[in-house]
């Protein structure tokens, strides 16, 4: 079990990635960037707001938020859901 933090080298961020619906498409790899308040410990759960910026296209997104650790690695074991961006 490891602890994640926003500390440097490499802190740990939520962020997330836009796939074309129901292609599958990615549209969008690099979304925008939420520190983490302080380290969270193995098991441990933390509600935080992050702020997302939609796909410039009107259309069917699925929206993937997720942990990246930088510099190292993506944690695609996402949240996701379908959005519509009008």
């Amino acid at each position: 079990a490891v602890r994640i933090s926003s500390m440097p080298p490499h802190p740990v961020r939520i962020s997330y990635h836009w796939y074309d619906h129901p292609t599958g498409e990615l549209a969008i790899f690099e979304g925008l960037r939420t520190r983490l308040p302080r380290p969270v410990q193995p098991g441990e759960t933390l509600d935080l707001l992050t702020t997302v910026q939609p796909p410039e296209k009107r259309g069917d997104y699925r929206l993937a938020v997720m942990l990246v650790q930088e510099g190292c690695r993506w944690f695609d074991d996402a949240a996701t859901g379908v959005v519509r961006v009008n």
